[in-house]
C-alpha cells in the first residue's frame, strides 16, 4: 500500500501545479482499484506486498506517480496524461494542450548544469545523451549552480524549455557507475532502443540505482 510520510525535499519550480493536480485528480478513480505490484517491483524493485509494512516519503511516491501517469502505457497502449489530453482537449486551453504534450513527451534523467545566467536561466546536459538544453527558468538560475547534478525532467514547448517537476540536486553519486549501469541495462533490454526512450520506459532502473 502506498502511504505518505515526510515532507518532499525536493524543489519545485512547476508554474502548472493546477493542471498536474488536475492529471492527479483524473487518474485517482483509474488506479485506486489496480493491482500495482508489478509497477511498484519495477519501479523500487520490491512489490506492494513487500512494502506493506513500510511507508514510503512523499519524495518516493511524487516520483512514483509521475512515472505511472507520464510514462506507463497501460489504458490502451497509452499513458495517463495522454488519456487525459484526449478526453479533456475541448476544454484545454492552447498553453494547457502544448504544456501536456510536452510533459507526455518529457523523462526523467541527470542533468548536469553546465551554465548558470542569473534571472535569465540554464543551460544544462543530459549525462546519458550528451544534449544540451537551455532553460529559460528565472527561478532555476537563483537556486541552482554551475557543476550541479539535477535528477529532473524537461518539459520541451514550442519556444523554450522549462522544467516542471520536483528536481532533487545529487550529491556524492558515483555517476559513472551508475552511467555503465545504465548501458547495461541498455543493452540487455533495448540495445537498438534510443535512450530517451529507454530512460521513459524503465525510469525504475535510474531510480534504484540513484537512490537504493
Amino acid at each position: 500500500m502506498l502511504k505518505k510520510k515526510a515532507k518532499s525535499n525536493m524543489i519545485s519550480l512547476s508554474s502548472y501545479e493546477s493542471l498536474v493536480d488536475k492529471i492527479a485528480n483524473f487518474a485517482l478513480p483509474l488506479t485506486e482499484n489496480m493491482d500495482l505490484d508489478d509497477y511498484l517491483d519495477d519501479f523500487f524493485g520490491v512489490s506492494e506486498s513487500q512494502l506493506a509494512d513500510q511507508y514510503l516519503n512523499n519524495d518516493q511516491e511524487e516520483l512514483f506517480w509521475e512515472w505511472f501517469w507520464y510514462d506507463v502505457p497501460f489504458l490502451m497502449n497509452k499513458t495517463i496524461v495522454e488519456t487525459y489530453i484526449i478526453e479533456h482537449e475541448e476544454n484545454l486551453n492552447p498553453e494547457e494542450t502544448e504544456y501536456l504534450i510536452g510533459l507526455q513527451k518529457s523523462y526523467r534523467s541527470c542533468f548536469r548544469v553546465l551554465e548558470v545566467k542569473k534571472n535569465n536561466g540554464l543551460l544544462i546536459e543530459d549525462m546519458f545523451t550528451i544534449e544540451k538544453f537551455m532553460i529559460t527558468e528565472i527561478k532555476g538560475s537563483r537556486y541552482f549552480m554551475s557543476g550541479d547534478v539535477l535528477f529532473a525532467r524537461i518539459v520541451p514547448l514550442k519556444t523554450r524549455n522549462v522544467l516542471p517537476a520536483s528536481i532533487t540536486i545529487l550529491k556524492n553519486v558515483d555517476f559513472q557507475k551508475i552511467q555503465h549501469s545504465v548501458e547495461v541495462e541498455l543493452r540487455l533490454l533495448g540495445p537498438n532502443m534510443d535512450k530517451k526512450v529507454f530512460l521513459k520506459r524503465n525510469g525504475g532502473i535510474l531510480y534504484q540505482q540513484l537512490f537504493e
